[in-house]
């Protein structure tokens, strides 16, 4: 299993070892000593073990590490995929080749239960999107506000647009936004259309993909246990009233408290991914990845959107707060070199 001692992984593997009594392989992602108070996941697996014993391995991961391996991971991407969480599964699989012929995943509680921010801040925009809207005015005025410049930059009259604006890195142009509301789904109430979104395009087109490409790769299976007709069934039919109520995926945390696992459940939400904000901050990993990018760039510039190839020009100027668009890059042009 990949275990993350998140509310989803958890739980999984509490209702495994209840059923069987038999402690399962768990891997788990950590990195370096200076980076573990923000991506504390070895911490929690360590609370979970008095209650829920299994077999234990960590997988480190360090910036020398991504290196080592990089080329051999962009071989294994049959297409890119702008997620850092695509490595650690690649990892990950790695290693449980060795002990595993099937590795588990918590992937799809989120999209059917209402798990990621970007769905409490939609909550809140549906709650009074008037109010909202009337307040984007005050945007130049926010400075460094970032959480709150992104949720009203991303409002919109249109319920679909805003909550695409939100599950997107940054607006998307007029005409891409067009383009995605094709696949948008339609006739069903706000929140449950946004639930299906991400069930039918972010889950498919990301979460599954990296999972499955991870585990190809390495010759196991994968699984993903929240994904069964059923609970894709239950999801489907509550009432967008039900699923409100339910935000953040409350059934799953109360189910936590009950097994005495009140921490897990209270666990403040941290993306499943590399510290890219914090290896940019490092000169190693910027003169890596900004060198590669100058390197990289120059046959793909003329398909970039201006403000890309304005970065692709100088990518030492990039803010910090846009690390995850760096990454992104970064990977989409070292995917062509090897692919194209």
């Amino acid at each position: 299993m990949v275990f993350s001692g998140g509310v989803d992984s958890t739980l999984l593997y509490a209702l495994w070892y209840e059923e069987t009594m038999q402690p399962m392989p768990t891997f788990t992602a950590t990195f370096e000593v200076r980076y573990q108070r923000k991506y504390t996941d070895p911490r929690f697996v360590d609370k979970l073990q008095g209650l829920y014993p299994s077999l234990h391995h960590p997988v480190a991961i360090s910036l020398s590490k991504v290196q080592e391996f990089w080329d051999d991971y962009i071989k294994d991407l049959d297409m890119p995929i702008g997620d850092s969480a695509s490595f650690l599964t690649w990892m990950i699989a790695k290693e449980a080749k060795e002990e595993v012929q099937v590795l588990i995943s918590g992937a799809g509680a989120d999209e059917l239960f209402g798990g990621y921010n970007r769905h409490a801040a939609y909550a809140k925009y549906l709650r009074n999107p008037s109010l909202y809207s009337s307040l984007k005015w005050a945007l130049p005025l926010l400075g460094g506000i970032r959480s709150v410049h992104k949720f009203l930059s991303a409002v919109d009259s249109n319920a679909s647009k805003t909550f695409l604006r939100m599950a997107a890195l940054e607006n998307p142009t007029a005409d891409f936004e067009e383009s995605l509301l094709g696949f948008y789904p339609q006739n069903k109430s706000p929140y449950k259309a946004a639930l299906e979104w991400d069930r039918t395009v972010y889950l498919v087109n990301d979460i599954l993909k990296i999972h499955d490409n991870a585990c190809m790769a390495h010759g196991i299976e994968g699984r993903a246990p929240y994904l069964s007709q059923e609970l894709i069934a239950m999801s489907q039919g509550m009432t967008e009233e039900e699923h409100l109520k339910l935000l953040g995926k409350q059934w799953l945390k109360e189910a936590l408290i009950k097994r005495g696992l009140g921490g897990i459940a209270r666990r403040k939400k941290l993306g499943f991914g590399l510290p890219l904000q914090e290896w940019l901050q490092e000169k190693e990993f910027r003169n890596w990845v900004f060198s590669e990018i100058s390197r990289l760039a120059p046959p793909w510039e003329a398909h970039f959107p201006e403000q890309i190839r304005r970065f692709v020009q100088a990518p030492e100027r990039i803010e910090s707060s846009k690390f995850l668009q760096v990454w992104n890059l970064f990977l989409l042009l070292s995917w062509l070199e090897k692919h194209s």
